[in-house]
């Protein structure tokens, strides 16, 4: 077992420095909260209680405790709780889903979140092996013992019967010295109990067979004994040389260590690391040879797992296009990937010659070194750093720092680890964006002015030009033909149109420039407003206008009630024979309100949807649908203006529901 301790240090220590790019840990991660149900579960954790994370998740943790242990875990838990920050440990059981045993070391402490809850964090390593060797060991130890107590017994009655029996003393001395021999023997066999034991004599037949090498094998000792051994174990070297080195060593020292593969009865390939030694008698004599055998195959995978993992993390490394480095708390540089050098332009001769530094721009030197200083002073874990490299030829490259400190058990800071990514592109993409962005205000802005002023402008001619024309149409109605009435008619609805379209032209432009601060408005109410100022419309059609309970949100409370009525005023518009009905609903979705606008109305071709809110557009002429096709755009600025979206969905003959969110903010 110290062995195996030793391997997964190393593997840890080996594989520390990669920690914080590639977690991949063979432990069984839980957080559990203070009910006892399982917040989350590691995969590997899942799988090792045969469960997908999925099946566990949210399940409460007793369901995989032992029954005999649930009262300790209970206690452990609730002293966790009113102890937080506190770590306990203690072995037991947890039950697998097929209803095995997997004992555990479990490491358990209850930490605070943010809002005040407490979140219970297991960490647990499976000691199921180790807790079946103990056993193991224990009942073999205690058979040995009885045996070796027997074995003292019988010794002593013989000696007593030799003292009664005089006449056979003689018999009863050689007797004695072979019972010496035989429990000599013993003693050296049962000294290797941990692993398969094998002893042979000078003829290479089996003479002890353990447990331990009947586990292995899965070869009773009844089967092998007295059989050659190479009969019953096959095995071949790892390599052509060590079968001479193995003899060699037994010729020279009498004993030999190394490993080989074996193979077992049903023909699997195991590694097997061997110790191999002489037995010899009194008088020096070899009289045969005793193996202890361990299965290493595990730990053989592992380290190929080890050398693997290493060559695809280093690949990886080497490949990035971020710059990785490793360094120690005063700078000094331990790992740099290529990266670096590709970026820096230079080599691992003159970038270890200089000081980190030297490649830090002038400007941004003094931040970032107070930067790092502050972190390591304070022991921040991990921050980020936004500064400019310059490049052996000069050039300027902007970088985003991660950077994680990696500390030992003590809590002692034994390495930095950065990650360095070039973001000069992205810098140049958002300066771009920016000033895109300034622009298009800006030409929105002036777009905005352009519709008020000229909107504003037009109106003054426009209602000399309708005021004249309906002076005219007073004045000569009747007194020309018949198409001169007609023309007129068509100037006057036409003058009267163009004043509605200004009116509502105005009335576009002004949403964003002329519109109120957002404050708390409870939409209830503009639903009764947008339902008054709508009265005899409602009146004349007979509509049902209906809602559900609807909230309070952050806006302007006008262009609310504008939104209402104009969406309401369009169920009530666009009817068809029936009663028109409009319903408005509202549910919460993430961090926005949905509210829909549903009617029965005639409802809206699909070829129409791309312009449904565009300015000016319609789907009817107007002499059969009065209005100027500007109500819809009007929904689109004021929903825009709150920073949420619009849209709709429709059916021909089956109504139309139009969607809209405000977003929802604290200030509520």
């Amino acid at each position: 077992m110290k062995e195996e301790d030793r391997i997964k240090k190393q593997l840890i220590d080996e594989s520390g420095l990669y920690r914080a790019l590639y977690e991949e840990s063979p432990s069984i991660y839980f957080t559990v909260d203070g009910d006892g149900k399982i917040l989350s579960i590691n995969r590997f954790g899942a799988e090792q209680l045969g469960y997908t994370v999925e099946e566990l998740t949210g399940q409460p943790i007793f369901k995989i405790i032992y029954e005999d242990d649930k009262e300790i875990i209970l206690q452990q838990m609730t002293s966790c709780l009113k102890y937080p920050e506190c770590i306990a440990t203690r072995e037991f059981r947890k039950v697998r889903k097929d209803g095995t045993i997997l004992w555990v070391k479990e490491a358990i402490r209850a930490i605070r979140v943010p809002g005040g809850g407490i979140v219970i964090l297991i960490v647990c390593e499976d000691i199921t092996d180790r807790k079946q060797a103990e056993d193991a060991l224990r009942e073999s130890e205690a058979r040995y013992r009885n045996l070796y107590d027997e074995l003292e017994i019988r010794v002593r009655e013989r000696t007593a019967e030799l003292a009664r029996t005089n006449e056979a003393l003689q018999a009863e001395i050689a007797e004695r010295r072979r019972a010496e021999e035989r429990i000599r023997f013993q003693t050296a066999v049962l000294s290797q109990v941990n692993d398969a034991v094998v002893a042979i004599d000078n003829n290479h037949r089996i003479i002890y067979w353990n447990k331990g090498a009947e586990r292995l094998y899965n070869y009773k000792y009844k089967e092998v004994l007295g059989l050659p051994l190479e009969k019953v174990v096959h095995y071949r070297w790892l390599r052509a040389e060590d079968e001479k080195e193995a003899y060699d060593s037994l010729a020279a020292t009498g004993s030999w260590c190394g490993a080989y593969i074996h193979i077992k009865k049903s023909g699997e390939e195991i590694y097997v690391e061997a110790s191999i030694g002489v037995l010899t008698d009194k008088k020096g004599t070899a009289i045969g040879f005793i193996s202890s055998m361990r299965d290493i195959t595990e730990r053989r995978r592992m380290e190929e797992r080890l050398r693997e993992s290493e060559e695809r993390y280093r690949n990886l490394i080497e490949l990035t296009t971020d710059i990785i480095y490793l360094s120690d708390k005063e700078g000094k540089k331990i790992f740099v990937n290529n990266a670096a050098y590709r970026i820096l332009e230079t080599t691992p001769e003159e970038m270890a010659s200089q000081p980190w530094t030297k490649w830090v721009h002038p400007d941004d030197r003094e931040i970032t070194i107070k930067k790092f200083s502050e972190m390591i002073e304070q022991g921040i874990d991990t921050f980020s750093l936004e500064n400019r490299l310059v490049s052996k030829s000069g050039k300027i490259i902007n970088i985003l720092h991660n950077v994680r400190l990696i500390k030992n058990e003590r809590g002692e800071i034994i390495v930095i680890h950065g990650i360095a990514r070039d973001i000069t592109e992205r810098k140049r993409i958002e300066e771009e964006r920016e000033r895109w962005t300034a622009e298009l205000a800006r030409s929105n802005a002036e777009l905005e002015q352009f519709a008020y002023v000229a909107s504003h402008d037009l109106q003054e001619p426009l209602r000399m030009v309708s005021g004249f024309i309906q002076l005219l149409a007073k004045r000569y109605r009747g007194k020309l033909d018949k198409s001169a009435d007609e023309f007129i008619a068509f100037i006057v609805d036409g003058a009267n149109r163009m004043q509605r379209m200004i009116e509502d032209l105005l009335a576009y432009s002004r949403i964003g420039t002329r519109g109120k601060p957002f404050e708390p408005t409870n939409m209830e109410d503009v639903f009764d407003k947008a339902v008054t100022n709508l009265k005899v419309a409602i009146e004349e059609n007979k509509a049902t206008v209906t809602h559900d309970p609807l909230p309070a949100v952050m806006a302007d409370d006008l262009q609310m009630v504008q939104l209402f009525q104009n969406l309401i005023s369009n169920g009530i518009k666009f009817r068809r024979e029936e009663v028109p009905r409009i319903h408005i609903s509202a549910k919460r979705e993430e961090n926005e309100w949905v509210f829909s606008v549903q009617d029965n109305g005639i409802g809206i071709a699909p070829e129409f949807f791309g312009h449904l809110f565009q300015i000016f557009q319609r789907e009817y002429a107007a002499t059969r649908y009065p209005g100027t096709g500007i109500g819809l755009a009007i929904c689109k600025r004021i929903v825009e203006r709150h920073g949420g979206r619009i849209w709709a969905e429709s059916e021909v003959g089956r109504g139309s529901t139009f969607y809209f969110t405000i977003p929802v903010r604290k200030d509520i």
